[in-house]
């Protein structure tokens, strides 16, 4: 069995239902005109829903072909391997990348934003939506692929660390997944993206620049 047939077998209509409400939301980062890149795209369910002019996604599953829109330019491989990505290098306004990076090491992790780094364009954007170890630490640790546990105290830290500039931190988000049995109120989705507060928020959303003093 594979990560995504063990992980995320279960409500495919309401997770399609929420990315659309959280793609539409987020789309207040991504100008119409952005040239966007989705890592660890999985089923390309942000990519697919976000209006750009130009979309690109990577996965390390070859699965990722059949999941995208036909607007949408799929890559498989891995994000560490530095040469996956050398065609977008300065190409990319945003990069968005959601419950990805508890999924390696802290050295992977340093290593990836070096990379997005180099992709990003001068004013280039990074979008990501994390699981908040500070209200998640609970089940963090029931997925067994998780490596490191991040809260938006170390995240913030560590993008400022290696270059980039936050400009909103949400510290309580979204909940930590669908796969329970309040999955089904998933079209109430878009009017808890607008809540001042959100019960059971336990995953954060950072947005981060490229620090102007970036050079490459």
């Amino acid at each position: 069995m594979d990560y995504f047939a063990l992980r995320l077998s279960k409500n495919a209509t309401d997770r399609k239902r929420t990315w659309r409400a959280l793609s539409k939301y987020l789309s207040r980062f991504i100008p119409i005109e952005s040239t966007v890149l989705e890592l660890a795209a999985g089923e390309c369910l942000f990519i697919n829903n976000i209006a750009a002019k130009n979309k690109f996604a990577i996965d390390i599953d070859e699965k990722i072909n059949s999941f995208n829109n036909p607007d949408v330019i799929t890559m498989v491989g891995n994000v560490l391997d530095t040469h996956n990505l050398e065609r977008l290098n300065n190409g990319i306004d945003v990069v968005f990348a959601s419950n990805f990076l508890e999924h390696l090491s802290l050295t992977e992790c340093q290593s990836l934003l070096k990379i997005i780094l180099k992709v990003l364009n001068k004013n280039g954007i990074l979008i990501l939506m994390q699981p908040n170890y500070r209200f998640a630490y609970k089940n963090y640790w029931d997925d067994f692929t998780h490596k490191t546990a991040f809260s938006h105290t170390s995240l913030t830290e560590l993008l400022i660390f290696e270059g980039f500039e936050i400009r909103k931190c949400y510290r309580k988000f979204m909940p930590l997944t669908l796969n329970s049995r309040l999955s089904f109120l998933s079209f109430l989705v878009p009017i808890y993206l607008y809540l001042p507060i959100k019960p059971m928020a336990k995953q954060m959303l950072i947005i981060a620049k490229k620090s102007d003093s970036i050079k490459f």
